[in-house]
């Protein structure tokens, strides 16, 4: 994956190593290792774990391997056994879980690195990662905003971070139609990568990522790959073989710059807002071989040629500048870096303009509010608004893409963009044209680059009251809310004489609508919206079933008081709603049965729900205040269960019940355990049950 050209070198898992001969296995491996030609230490690493399969740090090495030639399966069957052998420290697996979209398993690995004693900055961050990883759907929300396409510019090598560039893109690429030592890059055995750019952007996309594209992506043979493959290996390296002969689709393009045309790796361009300045980044050699990461800028002279080539005065020797984003004014220029005094990993951080034209040489991190332990990465800039790759925020897995908007960089809130964008792969190089603009993702193996529209994607939810029985004049207001906070109103319309409304909704979404009468304030039962709009295309309208008024806005009916035991001051039942809006089932002293009489009680709501789907029952049962508080919530429990078992046996389902129990709590009747008179008290002897649409935990919520 060449994107780790740039994810430098600092935070890769070197480990202390024992002196070894240079020409054993892992004397070899650890030298390519060193030189990060992680390619070609693979074969090495394998031949000594053969006879050292519990060598820990052989096995986390091989692991990171694997993970930079993008094969994952490989790499978690390595972690795993360095963890099982208590040799991983890192959240190298719980990342890698979560790149494989297997969430739990990255949730367990998190919690358990929880547990350990971390940096302030390193459990801040394992808490976000376990926290979006717990609740990964919430990203999918708004999918049918984004319209996704993969383009024909893509080929098996990598390509990556398409900026806007006059009529068409400028792009990074490490194809090459043959790969040799001359071209070759160590690091993961492709070429060096160069900026490439195409002069038009019509007819690039192939379809909708919906259509499910796929291009099996192979990378080459890593030298002296000789040695016998384990079972975990299903995308071993392939053999040599010529890009031109492959059977994907390959636009030649003209390097973008021949003052660009040099055998290092070049990428991440930005382009000031006139496109007369570029900034980019560009690999060289440093102390010992090792290469560092620099930012250069070029300006066009009066030819249009790329000229007056500087490196700018904020690099600094045995640290990586890379990844340059220029603000909209050109005032302020974000790049990343590995510098000391960053908060983990590699950091954004950013210089100003002077006043007379030149760069400041002392950058300023960006703050924590936008860097973590993590690795922040790829900033860009459209609009005011920041966008950034990082694997230290809460998300999907892997590199994902965040937007960061404020009028500063310590007040603002950073946010994740969200599936299609983001997936459980890597995602990055974001940039952005009014509502479309590129993306780069592996998701398909090797680097891509996927151009996007967006646009919020309404869709009409459409539904009918019967009004009949209501008088002509009175208007129905109909109240649209969030399912998951029904105090926030989202939206609200009067129903037209016909019955008629309707609401634009978010797709994947889940509402809450509301209907009262115009002339009052109370708010009558929810109708919840069941639909949650998934795969549905847009334009799509969601029509509701139609309700009636009078099932809306019923008339309370006034009953008598129940029977009681002591016959003299029984009282006729009506077995119906009471003025309360409750059905109630009263009990003689002492006992949880039902009697016969309460049965109608009982039939009424199971009526009642039969026929009115998405509702629930919610019950809380009570006493009197004679005995015990725990002798009391005992046989009010019981009381609760005698009613679900008899709604159960009529047919209503269990899920459809919530269930509380209070004893002597909540008395209608005053209550005065030394002055007890249990025939004054038989309201207090009771069940009371609700019918409610509402999202609510129990009985005390609608009091």
């Amino acid at each position: 994956m060449r994107k780790n050209i740039f994810s430098i070198i600092i935070f890769l898992p070197f480990i202390s190593y024992a002196q070894v001969k240079n020409n054993s296995a892992i004397g070899l491996a650890n030298q390519e290792f060193s030189n990060y030609r992680y390619a070609y230490a693979i074969p090495f690493y394998k031949t000594h774990l053969k006879q050292h399969p519990t060598d820990t740090v052989a096995l986390v090495r091989i692991a990171y391997c694997y993970k930079i030639s993008n094969q994952y399966d490989s790499a978690l069957h390595y972690y795993k056994q360095a963890d099982s052998l208590g040799g991983l420290h890192d959240n190298s697996l719980a990342e890698l879980y979560a790149n494989e979209g297997d969430y739990n398993n990255a949730v367990k690995v998190y919690g358990r690195l929880l547990q350990l004693n971390l940096s302030a900055e390193d459990k801040k961050m394992y808490t976000q990662r376990m926290e979006g990883f717990k609740h990964e759907a919430s990203f999918k929300k708004d999918t049918l905003n984004y319209q996704v396409y993969y383009l024909k510019i893509n080929t098996p090598a990598n390509e990556m971070n398409a900026v806007p560039y006059k009529n068409g893109l400028v792009f990074e690429s490490d194809r090459a139609h043959k790969i040799n030592g001359v071209n070759e890059f160590g690091w993961d055995g492709n070429a060096y990568s160069k900026l490439y750019y195409k002069s038009d952007t019509e007819n690039l996309r192939l379809d909708t990522t919906i259509m499910g594209i796929w291009h099996d992506k192979k990378t080459r043979k890593a030298i002296s790959d000789y040695t016998r493959n384990s079972i975990n290996d299903n995308s071993n390296f392939t053999h040599r073989f010529n890009y031109a002969k492959v059977p994907y689709t390959y636009i030649e393009v003209p390097l973008f710059s021949k003052a660009l045309d040099t055998k290092v790796n070049y990428g991440a361009i930005a382009f000031s807002n006139d496109g007369k300045i570029c900034f980019y980044t560009k690999s060289e050699k440093a102390a010992k071989g090792v290469s560092q990461l620099a930012i250069w800028q070029a300006s066009k002279d009066s030819n249009g040629n790329w000229s007056n080539v500087v490196k700018l005065p904020f690099n600094k020797k045995a640290y990586s500048y890379f990844h340059p984003a220029i603000s909209a004014d050109g005032n302020r220029l974000y790049f990343i870096s590995d510098q000391p005094g960053g908060y983990g990993g590699t950091d954004i951080y950013y210089v100003e303009k002077q006043g007379d034209g030149n760069w400041s040489s002392d950058p300023v991190n960006a703050g924590n509010k936008i860097n973590t332990s993590g690795n922040e990465l790829f900033p860009t800039c459209y609009e005011g608004i920041l966008y950034f790759s990082s694997n230290g925020h809460a998300g999907l897995g892997g590199l994902d893409i965040y937007k960061y908007e404020g009028q500063d960089l310590n007040s603002g809130k950073v946010t994740n963009l969200g599936y299609p964008v983001n997936t459980n792969k890597d995602e990055f190089g974001f940039s952005r044209n009014q509502n479309r603009g590129y993306f780069s993702s592996n998701r398909y193996g090797s680097d891509d680059i996927f151009e996007y529209e967006y646009a919020i994607a309404n869709i009409i939810l459409k539904g009918k009251i019967d009004l009949s029985g209501l008088n002509p004049n009175e208007k129905v207001i109909a109240k649209l809310y969030a399912k998951e906070d029904t105090t926030k109103l989202l939206s609200s319309v009067t129903v037209d004489n016909n019955g008629a409304y309707e609401f634009k909704v978010q797709p994947e979404q889940a509402y809450v609508i509301g209907f009262r009468k115009a002339d009052e304030n109370s708010r009558s039962n929810y109708d919840i919206v069941a639909d949650n709009y998934k795969k549905v295309k847009r334009g799509y309208e969601k029509e509701i079933p139609q309700l009636k008024a009078r099932d809306l806005f019923p008339a309370p009916s006034v009953v008598a008081k129940p029977e009681v035991e002591e016959k003299k001051n029984e009282i006729a039942a009506l077995n119906k709603i009471d003025s309360t809006g409750k059905y109630i089932v009263y009990y003689a002293f002492d006992k949880y049965n039902i009697a016969k009489r309460y049965t109608k009680t009982l039939d009424s709501v199971v009526n009642y729900m039969q026929h009115h789907a998405g509702y629930k029952v919610v019950i809380g049962s009570f006493t009197d205040c004679a005995g015990t508080n725990h002798y009391n919530e005992k046989l009010s429990a019981r009381r609760s269960a005698a009613v679900i078992a008899y709604l159960i046996k009529k047919g209503i389902k269990r899920n459809r019940m919530i269930e509380g129990h209070y004893g002597k709590a909540y008395l209608v009747k005053a209550c005065k355990e030394s002055e007890f008179n249990k025939t004054e008290q038989w309201e207090n002897r009771r069940t009371e049950i609700l019918i409610s649409i509402n999202s609510i935990k129990n009985w005390k919520d609608l009091h």
